[in-house]
């Protein structure tokens, strides 16, 4: 499966010129986690998050005053749409990365999220049945998993 399969379409982008405050009125009238910062050429330049706001907030930083060019997160990792989603889920899990945005030649054209990829997973995880959820969650805490008599799962 390629993470083009999954990505959802309905980007919410600011300029990195917007202040922070409507940056965050924008994710949440959309209920995202993060909004695209996209320059004047198209080009993703950044994305600004939850926590890159959270860091605001402690700085006790005016959000009317601060920019999102200042405030978002210059070094993002994108995949191009063909990417394996299980490869990009690997690299989002191994750098904590809650969003990852898709670009085609550097132009945002989708994101995928862990609230995505959870969803996704449940449903696998249902339509394969309770065995399968089972062996998931002992893998996931560390437990081998329970054998019968005859040594078979």
């Amino acid at each position: 499966m390629r993470v083009g399969d999954v990505m959802h379409i309905n980007l919410v982008t600011c300029s990195p010129d917007d202040s922070v405050s409507a940056a965050v009125q924008q994710m949440v009238t959309a209920r995202v986690g993060c909004i695209l910062a996209v320059g004047d050429d198209g080009r993703l330049a950044g994305v600004l998050s939850e926590r890159d706001v959270l860091r605001l907030v402690a700085e006790d930083a005016d959000m009317r005053e601060a920019r999102v060019g200042t405030a978002m997160t210059r070094e993002v990792l994108t995949v191009e749409m063909d990417a394996d989603l299980a490869w990009a889920a690997a690299r989002m899990a191994d750098g904590k990365i809650r969003h990852l945005p898709i670009v085609e030649d550097g132009h945002p054209a989708g994101i995928i999220s862990m609230r995505d990829l959870l969803e996704l997973s449940a449903e696998v995880l249902r339509l394969q049945g309770p065995a399968a959820a089972s062996d998931v969650l002992r893998a996931a805490v560390g437990r081998p998993a329970a054998t019968t008599a005859a040594g078979q799962r």
